[in-house]
């Protein structure tokens, strides 16, 4: 009985920690976690942000962070994965934290017996998001936190669409280009891992372009200033 009542306390626990990760839509991953020697060594953090953005998180890599989303920092969790060894064991799991540098999430350790880094790294990063998928993870707006950064924001809205042609939207390996009818790139898109929201570049503006109902919406920052642009936009 003393078994059960620890178990479901620990399922408590964990189904109330794994709710607040809802609470937040963009994470970031390192290029380099500290227990490896290079970046990207063994394709982990590829790997990682792959499979973050798998579960619905809006990944992005640390030295290619957007501005609009750095700006808004406590709106964004940064990833880690903590390894750990012994004799026959190599353990490991992945926290999320908060802008405060702050552990808000611990995932489960998992273990591998491989005596190969590369392989022993690999089974773990699986068997993290393996149990990850039991959280259920779906972003929910925390909307009085979004009304108050926004107040601090001033916003101009510009209604592109109104102004502009139908830009022609053509594939590329990482995205889109946004022509004109003179086959002028106006936009670049790059993907972010979600049909509905793309990195953004018009000339040396960056931001993000969004689906927000039937439209399409180009926000960035100009000095301190939201921007948000309606783009009219044939796929």
């Amino acid at each position: 009985m003393k078994n059960l009542i620890l178990i479901f306390c620990f399922l408590f626990s964990f189904n109330g920690l794994s709710q607040v990760l809802n609470e937040y839509q963009y994470v970031i991953v390192p290029t380099k976690f500290d227990f490896l020697k290079e970046e990207n060594e063994f394709r982990l953090s590829t790997i990682v942000k792959n499979d973050l953005e798998k579960l619905g998180f809006i990944a992005f890599y640390e030295n290619n962070i957007p501005k609009e989303i750095a700006f808004n920092n406590c709106e964004v969790l940064k990833v880690d994965l903590i390894k750990d060894e012994t004799f026959l064991w190599k353990t490991m799991n992945l926290v999320f934290k908060n802008c405060q540098n702050v552990v808000i999430f611990r995932s489960e350790e998992v273990r591998s017996k491989e005596k190969e880094f590369k392989l022993a790294y690999i089974e773990c990063v699986k068997k993290i998001f393996e149990s990850l998928k039991k959280i259920n993870y779906k972003y929910k707006e925390n909307v009085i936190q979004s009304s108050t950064l926004h107040q601090n924001q001033k916003s101009t809205i510009i209604n592109t669409a109104e102004i502009n042609e139908v830009l022609t939207a053509v594939k590329t390996t990482t995205g889109y280009l946004l022509k004109d009818k003179l086959t002028n790139t106006i936009y670049k898109l790059t993907s972010s891992g979600k049909s509905d929201i793309f990195l953004a570049q018009k000339g040396e503006k960056k931001g993000i372009l969004y689906q927000k109902d039937k439209d399409w919406v180009f926000e960035y920052t100009n000095d301190i200033q939201l921007v948000t642009e309606i783009v009219n936009i044939k796929f």
